[in-house]
């Protein structure tokens, strides 16, 4: 975590005899947004209310590299039951944006400006538990990851349809390998002399 990020408050307070760490997770599902907090109870900051109550199980360590880039790590989630199993993995969205902030709290149980932001994106989720409830891993990566992934695309017709059905862009490209392609002024045809011309030619 480098200093030059944190306020003046926030450093204060952790360089105090005792403090209250809060973390709040932003996430974005099909459904909106979700908001949760590691406090018992919900937290209003940011113009928001985070829900708390236990929904945040753990968190693995966040690392940054020397790039300043976020290492990936694992947020697991709790309270999911288990009937919604295949509605909470539906309407996830892989590749949206998660951020995390790790801040502090006030005597007065007020958020201390400014949290701490670690950004990523959403990789995979994976979810365990019994038939009452269950528990969520999301597995978070740098937002420059996905640049890093390599593209199982062909430039071909089928290949294009899957994403452009009825787009014909791509529907010659097979062929291109047997056309000749001339820029600028095409040749002229040879020209075949006649037997008559040769004979006349040499009298």
């Amino acid at each position: 975590m480098a200093t030059r990020d944190l306020t003046a408050s926030v450093v204060t307070e952790i360089t105090s005899d005792s403090f209250t760490p809060i973390i709040f997770i932003h996430t974005t599902w099909t459904s909106g947004d979700v908001y949760f907090c590691s406090r018992p109870y919900d937290v209003q900051w940011n113009s928001q209310t985070w829900l708390g109550g236990g929904n945040i199980i753990s968190i693995t360590d966040i690392e940054e590299t020397a790039e300043n880039k976020v290492a990936e790590f694992k947020i697991t989630l709790n309270g999911i039951p288990a009937g919604n199993r295949a509605l909470v993995e539906s309407n996830l969205i892989r590749g949206s944006a998660v951020k995390v902030y790790m801040g502090f709290m006030d005597s007065n149980n007020s958020v201390i400006s400014d949290p701490y932001l670690f950004e990523g994106i959403l990789d995979s989720a994976v979810m365990v538990g019994s038939s009452e409830s269950s528990m969520i891993t999301l597995t978070i990566e740098d937002e420059d990851s996905d640049f890093k992934r390599p593209r199982l695309r062909k430039y071909s017709d089928v290949d294009h349809q899957e994403e452009f059905s009825g787009d014909d862009f791509f529907a010659d490209i097979a062929n291109i390998p047997n056309n000749k392609i001339y820029f600028g002024q095409a040749p002229e045809s040879p020209t075949v002399k006649s037997r008559t011309s040769d004979v006349t030619a040499n009298r």
